[in-house]
């Protein structure tokens, strides 16, 4: 009797490991809904070296607090709050601190999301901070294109729900980037290919571990602090930047994403020539 039923415990644990391998999953951020709020660490540097300046790092370190505040007319309203904010950028033998971004540190902001999940426009929660409303926008805005429903651009584009390890594609083209926080505008195209690697519980959470890999090519813009003034550098770059993610899925929201990059590029500088390598890597991790 005990054997016919490990016989049977071993069959309907098989069974249920392969009705959920075949479980398909769109995948939605449900941050804009009511009690939600989370806190996140965030580490980011970017690195390359320039003829004559040197070998140049810029390395930003900071926790974010997300909370949703409801709807305020036709938008959806969350508030966003840095703080523990820390920078590690070094040009050639000088040390730079960016005191204009630093100056974000604990000071909340608004942002208005329209109704396909795109930030709209961005206000400090004091008027007192007004001053910082160009750093919002650059960080929020112009440093990279969020939406805060479709994440993973499948809800956008018709994709269909996806098994584990089934691929799906999304494109993108003249997207407004920021190299480094201080810099004019880049422009980025490029594609995105997810691969959903598995699903597994967690502390009874359905998480999906999901691998992207994005082929970007930039129309660079950067502006390097330098000897108490500063340079341009203008050019083109193709890279491979690979990313590792974990979602969890009843809850809709992101728990870690990790990128490694490499881009090469061909600039101008003050009328000279030169090829460079950017290496980039980011981790952003669910706190609480």
């Amino acid at each position: 009797m005990k054997k016919i039923s490990m016989r049977i415990i071993l069959v309907f644990f098989i069974s249920f490991v392969f009705c959920s391998e075949n479980e398909k999953y769109i995948f939605k951020n449900k941050s804009l809904s009511a009690g939600y709020k989370s806190e996140y660490n965030y580490e980011g540097e970017l690195s390359f070296n320039i003829p004559g300046v040197g070998y140049i790092q810029y390395g930003s370190y900071l926790n974010q607090i997300k909370e949703y505040l409801g709807k305020e007319g036709e938008f959806h309203k969350m508030q966003l709050t840095y703080t523990d904010m820390k920078t590690d950028n070094k040009v050639g033998n000088e040390e730079v601190e960016n005191n204009f971004w630093l100056a974000m540190n604990d000071v909340p902001c608004y942002l208005y999301i329209d109704s396909a999940g795109w930030v709209d426009h961005i206000e400090p929660a004091k008027k007192e901070h007004d001053y910082l409303l160009d750093a919002f926008e650059q960080e929020y805005i112009n440093s990279g294109k969020h939406n805060f429903f479709d994440p993973f651009g499948m809800v956008h584009n018709n994709i269909t729900a996806k098994a584990v390890g089934e691929s799906w594609i999304t494109t993108f083209d003249s997207l407004r980037i920021l190299i480094t926080t201080n810099s004019p505008i880049s422009y980025a195209s490029g594609k995105n290919t997810y691969t959903l690697k598995k699903v597994k519980k967690k502390s009874g959470r359905k998480i999906a571990y999901i691998n992207s890999i994005q082929e970007l090519n930039v129309d660079s813009n950067v502006y390097i602090d330098f000897m108490g003034g500063g340079k341009y550098i203008v050019g083109k770059t193709k890279g491979i930047i690979d990313y590792k993610i974990q979602w969890d899925i009843e809850a809709g929201e992101l728990l870690y994403r990790r990128l490694v990059g490499v881009s090469y590029g061909d600039f101008e500088m003050d009328g000279e020539y030169f090829t460079t390598r950017f290496d980039e890597r980011r981790i952003y991790k669910k706190l609480k």
